[in-house]
């Protein structure tokens, strides 16, 4: 009987840590509808991306390293950026990081004011009936090829495929104008007309100590129903070829599964660091040391609880087993 408890026990803890496994890695990998994931197969998704370039979700800014070889996207935010979100960001680009901006509201505008930067996005939308993917409301943003040796990601690049972007505004030298509308496009607010027509800045750029700022008015640029339009792969190719590349979905409205895959994504970065990687292959193979006596001796139980129990009765004592069964009419079983 204790042999029997130690095995059900065994087998509860085996069914709980594989359980558990299973739920890590469903949350981690199972598609879902959250705009701007990176397991999003829909047309706001950025699995098409991810695939390619091995996006990581980040659940807070600080969990991007600095590092010359960082890209941090912020796509899309829904929510205002405290000062202290901006000094991280601004020491990963001083330290040769890349900070590219996607942002369809200007929710970002407070993490470029707290940084310094001069570039804020308008709450407006550009429309171009000139140059465009499918119709006004998706324009091309022309690209100003003559900075590519200052900005490297513009390098063989024309223009780029954008949804109802935002204009930007420029407020300082530093900052430059990296792609613009035409000059027939219509800036409107709401439904109504503002009655201004011209060249619209889409996306800025700005050198901050030895990296880069990017900002486009525009949420939609890496998703996988724009991303393969214009020259957008290949400015994502520029950026993120040979990078790491971090997404922010911290400034994400409250989702309990993006939040989950961007803590378990963060504790995988951490384990995978050098010398915690070993210690978690240790624990890997500590579990498994442990699971497998448990398998065997599930299989011995059931393989005794299969097999008949062997008689130890002698011949002579069945017999008078059975002479007496018939005596009192004992039906045998």
């Amino acid at each position: 009987m204790n042999h029997e408890k130690k095995v059900l026990i065994d087998s509860m803890v085996g069914s709980f840590i594989i359980a558990v496994l299973i739920f890590v890695f469903l949350v981690s990998y199972a598609p879902d509808g959250t705009p701007y994931s990176v397991n999003n197969y829909g047309w706001n998704g950025l699995h098409a991306v991810s695939s390619k370039y091995s996006i990581h979700e980040i659940g807070a800014l600080l969990d991007a390293p600095i590092s010359n070889n960082t890209i941090l996207l912020i796509v899309a935010p829904v929510a205002p950026f405290t000062p202290r979100d901006a000094a991280f960001v601004k020491q990963l680009v001083q330290y040769g990081g890349t900070l590219v901006i996607a942002d369809s509201y200007g929710f970002a505008n407070s993490l470029m004011s707290n940084m310094g930067l001069g570039i804020q996005i308008e709450n407006k939308v550009v429309l171009d009936s000139t140059y465009n993917w499918r119709s006004q409301d998706y324009p091309v943003a022309l690209v100003n090829s003559g900075l590519s040796k200052s900005f490297p990601f513009l390098t063989n690049m024309s223009g780029i495929a954008l949804t109802k972007p935002r204009p930007l505004t420029i407020t300082s030298a530093q900052a430059v104008v990296v792609a613009s509308s035409s000059t027939q496009a219509i800036e409107t607010n709401g439904t109504l007309n503002s009655g201004l027509h011209g060249s619209f800045p889409l996306v800025a750029a700005e050198k901050i100590g030895r990296g880069f700022a990017i900002v486009v008015g525009d949420s939609s640029l890496f998703t996988n129903s724009v991303w393969t339009n214009a020259n957008d792969e290949v400015l994502i190719n520029n950026l993120m070829a040979n990078s790491q590349v971090y997404l922010d979905t911290s400034h994400w409205p409250t989702n309990t599964a993006t939040s989950l895959k961007a803590d378990f994504a963060s504790v995988y970065n951490q384990l995978s660091s050098v010398p915690i990687r070993y210690l978690f292959s240790l624990v890997f193979v500590g579990a498994a040391v442990l699971l497998i006596p448990m398998f065997t001796e599930i299989s011995s139980l059931e393989k005794m609880i299969s097999e008949p129990v062997a008689s130890t009765f002698n011949k002579e004592t069945l017999n008078r087993v059975r002479r007496d069964r018939e005596k009192y009419g004992i039906q045998p079983e």
